[in-house]
C-alpha cells in the first residue's frame, strides 16, 4: 500500500476492513472495529503516508466507490469523483 501511494494512487484506493463473526471483535480479544485507525493507520505513518492521505483513503474515497452487478456478478468501479463528491 505504501509503493501504491508513493506511486500517486492515493485517491484510487480504499483502506478499509470487515468483522464477519463476533469473535473478532474487542471483547473477544482481537482488534475489533478500531483495527484499522489504531494498528494500520500508525504503521503507515511510520512508513512515510500522511494523515491527509490516510484520511483520503479512509473518509474521502469510500464514498466514492459503488458495488455494480455487471455480466459475471460484482465488480467495483469508481464513481467520476469530482460529481459524486458535488453530491454529497
Amino acid at each position: 500500500m505504501v509503493r501504491l501511494v508513493q506511486a500517486g494512487y492515493t485517491d484510487q484506493l480504499l483502506l478499509s476492513h470487515d468483522i464477519c463473526v463476533k469473535m473478532q471483535l474487542r471483547r473477544y480479544g482481537l482488534n475489533g472495529y478500531a483495527h484499522v485507525l489504531e494498528n494500520i493507520a500508525p504503521m503507515l505513518r511510520h512508513f512515510g503516508v500522511t494523515s491527509a492521505q490516510i484520511r483520503t483513503m479512509t473518509v474521502e474515497n469510500p464514498p466514492v466507490c459503488s458495488l455494480s452487478d455487471r455480466e459475471c456478478g460484482f465488480s467495483w468501479r469508481p464513481c467520476r469523483h469530482e460529481n459524486q463528491k458535488k453530491s454529497l
